[in-house]
């Protein structure tokens, strides 16, 4: 299979694959208020809670960026140990684009733990828990609820916002000429305005670091 490879425009654009494409509009879909919450009790109490991303939600997400696309559901394997692992193919198509990822899962109980000899209803589940873990390793679509990360994994080379910007500027220009030099070498940066969002929380905290340090 070869890619259709896309030019942007612009005298110095760089041409880029629909893989390339996919994953960064995929990888920036904020998933961070569709988590869902569950609960693994034992004898009436807590043992512990596990979150995660409802197939229904995240597919339609999918459908609404690519409605082309399609997922094939594979024949499960089972193993020596009456254990089985299901295996799911998503294909996210765009016109003559297509891009193809194969991903699989054991099935498990709510503790994680392979199930023996699995019914029906749990192999099912399985394939709708391997949707979502496919869109999230194959596309990016919701890889930071793996990373733990609170915020999409596509967005952390993204530059600031002009809030954010606003906030370190707030910080920032209560150094002094010294101060304010040796944070931009830290950061690496040459201002302010080159600050990505993967490195917000660590220049907000340097520079509140620096101000405490003199007393402010």
């Amino acid at each position: 299979m070869t890619d259709k490879i896309e030019v942007t425009e612009g005298p110095e654009a760089e041409p880029k694959s629909f893989p390339h494409k996919v994953w960064n509009r995929l990888s920036r879909v904020d998933v961070a208020n569709h988590i869902e919450t569950a609960e693994v009790k034992k004898e009436g109490r807590t043992v512990y809670t596990y979150q995660y991303l409802g197939w229904a939600w995240a597919w339609a997400q999918l459908m609404s960026i690519y409605p082309e696309s399609e997922v094939e559901i594979l024949p499960e394997v089972t193993l020596p140990n009456q254990t089985v692992m299901v295996y799911v193919t998503i294909t996210v198509r765009d016109g003559l684009n297509h891009l193809c990822r194969t991903m699989w899962l054991p099935v498990m109980n709510q503790a994680n733990a392979s199930i023996e000899n699995p019914t029906t209803r749990q192999i099912s589940d399985a394939r709708m828990r391997c949707i979502v873990k496919c869109l999230a390793m194959g596309f990016g679509m919701g890889l930071d609820l793996w990373t733990g990360s609170d915020m999409p994994v596509g967005t952390v080379d993204d530059l600031i916002s002009a809030s954010k910007l606003e906030l370190l500027a707030g910080l920032y220009g209560q150094l002094n000429d010294v101060g304010k030099q040796g944070f931009l070498a830290w950061m690496e940066v040459e201002s302010l305005s080159q600050i990505t969002e993967g490195r917000y929380q660590s220049a907000r905290k340097q520079l509140e670091l620096k101000l405490k340090a003199v007393g402010k």
